[in-house]
């Protein structure tokens, strides 16, 4: 990957499945790709996801990953209608 993450980057949240562990995920894609920035997190007991700004082969390969449920463009106001949608399940 040539291309660096700019500070213009967008922030996507990168839901995880109930099972997974967020601390073991993280760490795994950190050792496989550079571009890959975590810049907030949730406490995993009450919401398993975490925000960061991925270069787009990573967005890939996140999608794709089945330790992942869902990975969407953060806007504002996206993490509390995430966080509100968990509390209500």
């Amino acid at each position: 990957m040539s291309s660096q993450l700019t500070q213009t980057q967008p922030e996507y949240i990168v839901r995880l499945k109930d099972e997974v562990d967020m601390e073991h995920h993280i760490q795994l894609f950190h050792e496989t790709y550079s571009l890959y920035k975590v810049t907030d997190r949730w406490a995993p007991d009450f919401f398993n996801a975490y925000v960061g700004e991925f270069h787009p082969e990573v967005l890939d390969a996140l999608r794709a990953h089945p330790d992942v449920e869902s990975v969407s463009e953060n806007s504002e106001g996206k993490r509390s209608e995430m966080i509100k949608q968990q509390k209500n399940a």
